[in-house]
């Protein structure tokens, strides 16, 4: 178990912050779509298939995006290992 020290507290806190942040300006840029929060993608996704709205697609390609970048970081981390 970590310990959560000020310092990583402090950290956390700003990456939550600039997260909020970046998916708030994103949504109002996207038209409805968010880049962090992909439960709210999946129910964009979900309500725009049952309405036959052209937003379905475009929130399944930014899920995707996100799934790849998951993948990606998690390999990049097995293959760091012991050196992160």
């Amino acid at each position: 178990m970590h310990m959560i020290t000020r310092k990583s507290m402090r950290l956390q806190l700003a990456l939550a912050a600039l997260v909020g942040f970046v998916d708030a300006a994103a949504f109002l840029m996207l038209g409805g779509l968010f880049v962090a929060a992909m439960s709210g993608n999946g129910t964009i996704m979900s309500v725009s298939l049952a309405q036959h709205s052209g937003l379905a697609p475009i929130a399944a390609l930014m899920i995707g995006a996100f799934l790849l970048g998951v993948i990606a970081g998690s390999a990049l981390g097995q293959i760091a290992g012991d050196r992160r």
